[in-house]
């Protein structure tokens, strides 16, 4: 079984490798400036040019700011460009205070300009082709430090925008002759104050890029770091805490542990009911034996299965969009995802565990839950698992359960290197949600903590679990710094 499990590994791990490689090279975007510079000179290294007021031009760890309190700031990208004709383009900013804000998305094609503003100045938007105003409509409030997000697409003869995910307005040009995009500018107009965190352009017409709507991805590195951290420290630290409450007070020599014990029997009994039950999530949690087929979930089973979809679901199409509006364009394809990796990679476990004589069953996990809802919220990356497979114990044997175990990882592998087939054929929302559901569920359960399975693997066999850990952190990194 060893050469089974170590064979395995290194299937998962030249599959993943890979499929990795040829993410690299088919990519979301065609062009991207995340304004990751130092100093303004590090931007015209780079292919930028400051046209106008370049006093009025600086950079900060956040992104490149263009303040026009002394006349328009203007930069320019000179560099490598896209030529696409159908295109859309999306800019990131905020107003950080001065003057009036005048956030806005401007590209440059062979013929014609287009520019679509939100003017704190005039507290409207408007639209621009060729520096004239052709379009001015609707109610912008301007709010200092308030990042927002700004969408300029052209499909056909239809111009687009959209205002934090929602559309705003529609143009249509006149000019049906093609017109090959050429260069971004961005400016602050006079008097105003703009912050850019990134400015990226999409191709719409098959020119070989993918519409960033389609991906699921983090919004930030620091994000896909955070998420992982807050995740072992919760689970680590209820761990430890909930084992100190657990054992009896007279075998307890430590005084922190001593005290938190005797301050349970402080608590009123309807909390310490559900503090044991709470407890109880921590530990594997126990079932008793059942006969039935090793493929139909029972009642209080599917209950579990189907709560967790829906919260699976619901939890990564909030981390995936800008804004709420935006929820229900994507949650179909998510929910379609979330039932293939919340139901069908469980009951296919499940089916495994039972063929070899031993009940399992899918339970409630509520540390998990709560851990899966801080880092969607706090870090909108999902980080965590809301439910857990739990077997009937007598009949585990110490070798089947490091077995399995280890099958529960390499299965969330196998899935993601199916979900990554599915990226590459076209279906980029279901794919790249299920990569990301699975690489982040397998490297979340190789942590060596109660209960994941990586401490039964770890206790089964540690230089089976160095390896799993190796795969999964590997590729997880991967992951956040190729998608």
């Amino acid at each position: 079984m060893k050469n089974s499990i170590w064979g395995f590994v290194f299937a998962i791990a030249l599959c993943l490798s890979f499929v990795a490689v040829a993410y690299a090279q088919t990519g979301s975007v065609l062009w991207q400036e995340d304004f990751n510079y130092g100093s303004v000179a590090q931007m015209e290294a780079a292919g930028w040019s400051v046209d106008q007021n370049p006093a009025g031009v600086t950079v900060d760890s956040e992104g490149v700011i263009l303040n026009g309190a002394n006349g328009d700031a203007l930069i320019r990208y000179y560099g490598t460009f896209p030529a696409v004709n159908e295109w859309k383009v999306e800019s990131r900013s905020m107003w950080p205070g001065e003057g009036h804000s005048g956030s806005g998305v401007n590209i440059i094609t062979e013929k014609h300009s287009y520019g679509f503003t939100a003017d704190g100045w005039y507290s409207q938007f408007g639209l621009y082709r060729d520096n004239v105003v052709v379009l001015t409509f609707g109610t912008y409030q301007e709010v200092a430090g308030a990042w927002l997000t700004l969408v300029l697409v052209k499909q056909g003869n239809t111009l687009s925008m959209y205002f934090n995910g929602a559309l705003v307005n529609t143009y249509e040009e006149q000019d049906t002759q093609n017109s090959p995009t050429v260069r971004v500018d961005i400016i602050s107009p006079w008097r105003g104050d703009v912050k850019y965190d990134y400015y990226r352009v999409v191709a719409l017409d098959g020119s070989g890029g993918t519409s960033d709507n389609e991906i699921w991805c983090p919004q930030s590195p620091a994000m896909g770091i955070a998420a992982p951290v807050v995740s072992i420290v919760m689970v680590g630290a209820v761990s430890l805490l909930m084992g100190a409450i657990t054992i009896p007070i007279a075998s307890i020599s430590n005084g922190f542990a001593r005290a938190t014990a005797k301050a349970k029997d402080l608590l009123p009994n309807a909390f310490k009911s559900w503090l044991e039950d709470f407890i109880a999530s921590r530990h594997r949690l126990g079932i008793e034996e059942k006969k039935g087929s090793p493929f139909i979930p029972t009642k209080p089973e599917l209950l579990v299965y189907i709560i967790s979809v829906v919260v699976l679901a619901l939890s990564f199409a909030y981390a995936k969009v800008d804004n709420l509006s935006q929820i229900l364009t994507v949650l179909p394809v998510i929910f379609v995802t979330s039932i293939l990796v919340g139901l069908v990679k469980s009951l296919s476990l499940n089916a495994f565990t039972r063929s070899k004589g031993v009940w399992s069953e899918r339970k409630f996990w509520y540390i998990g839950l709560t851990t899966f809802i801080v880092t969607t919220l706090a870090f909108r990356m999902p980080f965590s698992t809301p439910a857990r497979n739990v077997s009937f114990k007598p009949k585990m044997t110490d070798r089947l359960r490091g077995i399995l175990a280890c099958c529960d990882i390499l299965i969330s592998l196998a899935f993601a290197a199916f979900f990554f087939g599915l990226f590459l054929s076209g279906l980029t929302l279901i794919g790249s949600t299920g990569l990301a559901m699975c690489v982040i569920g397998a490297f979340f359960d190789t942590y060596p903590i109660v209960p994941m399975n990586g401490k039964t693997v770890y206790d089964f066999k540690k230089p089976v679990w160095a390896a799993l850990f190796a795969l999964t952190l590997g590729l997880y990194v991967a992951w956040l710094l190729l998608i």
